[in-house]
């Protein structure tokens, strides 16, 4: 692990920016190359996952002194394109984009913003960590079930107690058949109390539709 984690931050910079999450996935994903099959999709890859690949592989061989299939740097290649490099800072230019996905993020973000009468959508980071957050767990919901988060998440929602029961239900009520774990509502609410550090000016909010 300590390998694959060192060659992958050597070359991550050369990716669109991503949470650490995602990080962390990339990193499990290299260092288990070789311990199973891989199935390719059909759709071709971007050049820039990749040269990221064959880099990253390349580099990795030569620490580890394994030999890694052709198959292999696909494979890790398709799956960088599609959870980093395809997911565009705004993802209407994704031509994969899920329009209906777009909706239910904004949608969550106008909702908390009306019920606790806090201006999240002058944040302008919020949406892509929540949307972000979001699809990363549609794709890989259980990899990261044990985790030290779960506990700050505790300890930080303990004084946002209402913001937290907002988000809950509104998740519960936008995103049925997604995320129906209470982990997953604390991590969520988390990216909003985030925002209230990180953009002070949105408690000025006027509810203008009385």
């Amino acid at each position: 692990m300590k390998q694959a984690t060192e060659v992958f931050q050597r070359y991550q910079k050369e990716l669109p920016e991503f949470d650490a999450k995602l990080t962390q996935f990339f990193i499990i994903l290299l260092a288990l190359t070789n311990w199973g099959q891989v199935e390719l999709r059909s759709t071709p890859v971007t050049k820039v996952s990749l040269e990221f690949s064959q880099k990253v592989f390349a580099d990795f061989s030569h620490m580890s002194g394994q030999f890694y299939s052709l198959k292999e740097i696909l494979y890790y290649a398709e799956m960088v394109d599609e959870l980093a490099v395809k997911r565009q800072e705004t993802p209407l230019f994704n031509e994969n984009f899920d329009s209906e996905f777009f909706y239910n993020v904004s949608n969550l973000i106008d909702k908390v913003a009306r019920y606790t009468k806090i201006n999240f959508a002058k944040d302008q980071v919020l949406f892509k960590f929540l949307f972000n957050h979001i699809r990363l767990n549609l794709a890989v919901p259980l990899i990261f079930e044990e985790s030290n988060s779960t506990l700050i998440a505790h300890q930080t929602l303990h004084s946002n107690e209402y913001l937290h029961r907002v988000v809950s239900l509104l998740v519960k009520e936008i995103f049925p058949a997604y995320l129906q774990s209470e982990r997953e509502y604390e991590l969520i609410t988390l990216h909003f109390v985030s925002s209230l550090h990180r953009s002070p000016d949105i408690w000025l909010f006027v509810n203008c539709s009385g």
